[in-house]
Order: structure tokens, then sequence, then C-alpha cells
């Protein structure tokens, strides 16, 4: 090695090289507030039956915090909400729905003590479309509902935006920062998948999508819910790199 160019003049150019590109990282990270905490859903429908696909990445732009199971509402034994985006925003609309949907319960004239699944999305969509006409300011979050009607056992699925404009789906939804995911998914589903095979589909999918981005992955947890058994848990491995 020319002496002109030794070791620590190298080391000098790279911190030198980051300290130009790492502000603009995180200005590109904070542009879009529903990507600062990165994460991922999927959700997937089979023959009578739905699965819902969280994964484990917590941080703040390309900076990793932490890994855990990404929180997951269970309103009932046949309907889930999962949302990404900012965590504090998260909370706060799982408080605000929680209450409003124990206000509602306790009100009601009915012998009922559950919510159907439309219930549930027109509420969510009110209260995220209320967050936004009262402060200017809608919570940064991106929810999708999964469920079974409870008469029919036909999968229910959901997504919306922030303000909570509705997208519903017959087979596939997603959201998170991940380009490919919805792609991945929407190639490998196929119509009447059993339970099981729905689980490695969706396994498949998560893994082969989110090994590609960086602000995703590092595990998952996979919800299957059927009729006979409510709620089944499945962990995914993944890389950790």
């Amino acid at each position: 090695m020319h002496p002109s160019f030794s070791l620590s003049r190298y080391i000098a150019l790279l911190f030198l090289c980051l300290q130009f590109r790492l502000p603009a990282i995180h200005a590109q990270s904070q542009a879009n507030p529903l990507t600062w905490h990165g994460g991922a859903i999927l959700a997937m429908s089979g023959r009578n039956c739905v699965v819902l696909a969280v994964d484990h990445r917590f941080g703040q732009g390309p900076v990793l915090i932490q890994t855990r199971p990404r929180p997951v509402l269970t309103i009932s034994n046949h309907c889930l909400l999962a949302c990404t985006g900012l965590s504090g925003h998260v909370q706060a609309l799982h408080h605000i729905l929680l209450a409003q949907l124990s206000k509602r319960i306790t009100v009601s004239t009915t012998k009922s003590k559950t919510v159907t699944p439309n219930a549930v999305i027109s509420l969510l969509s009110h209260l995220l479309y209320q967050q936004y006409t009262s402060s200017g300011q809608p919570f940064a979050v991106e929810p999708i509902v999964v469920a079974l009607n409870p008469h029919t056992q036909e999968p229910v699925l959901c997504s919306m935006d922030s303000i909570g404009a509705l997208s519903r789906a017959t087979h596939v939804v997603a959201a998170g920062p991940s380009s490919t995911l919805l792609g991945v998914a929407e190639d490998l589903w196929r119509p009447q998948l059993e339970p099981q095979e729905l689980v490695q589909v969706v396994a498949r999918a998560f893994v082969s999508a989110l090994e590609r981005d960086c602000l995703s992955g590092y595990g998952a947890t996979i919800y299957l819910m059927t009729p006979s058994d409510g709620i089944v848990e499945y962990p995914v491995r993944m890389r950790s790199d």
C-alpha cells in the first residue's frame, strides 16, 4: 500500500462518507412517519380460514431498537387488528378503539356481547377520520382488520389508510415499508387454501419479501384463525442481520 493511502486515511475517509450519508438516510426515514418504526403486516384468506402475519423488528429508521412481536389487538375470537406506523399512535388508537367498543357493548340492548367485523371496521374508520378532522393531524398508522364472518365463516380482509379510507380485499392485503411483500403474496396465493397450506404460503411470502427489506423482518408471528380452533399462533424464523 502506498504510504499516502494508509489504513488510517481509509478509515478517516469512511467516516467522512458516513457523516454525509447518514443525515440523508435519517431525513428520508423522517419524511414518511409510517415507515419510521418499520414493520410489516400481511393478511391472506383461505377456505373458511384467514391468516395474519406480523414481523418482530422495531426500530428508528435504519437503527434497530429491539425485536418483539408487533402488537396485535384481539377484538374477539374471530376478529384481529394489527397496525404499522408510529408506535405511540398505534397504542393510542388501540386504547380509543377498546374504549369505544366497551361503551357500545355496555349500552347495547341485544343479548350478544360481541361486535361484528363490519361494525369494528366502520368504527375504526370513523375514529381515524375523526382524529384527522378534529386535530388536522391524522394518526400515522396503517391498520389491517382480519376476521371470519360469525354467520357464514367467510374471511374478511380490510386495510385502511391514516384517515380511515377503506380498501376491502378478497384474498391478500399488506401494510408496511416493504415494496415487494404484496406482490410476492399475490403471486403465491391460490384459491381455497386449507389452513395449514395457508400458513405455509404466508410464511414463504413473508420470508421472501422481508429478508430483502432492512426496515422489517427479524422473525415473525403468524396468527391462524379458523371456526373450530379459534386463533392459533405460529412462530417464523428469519434472518437477523
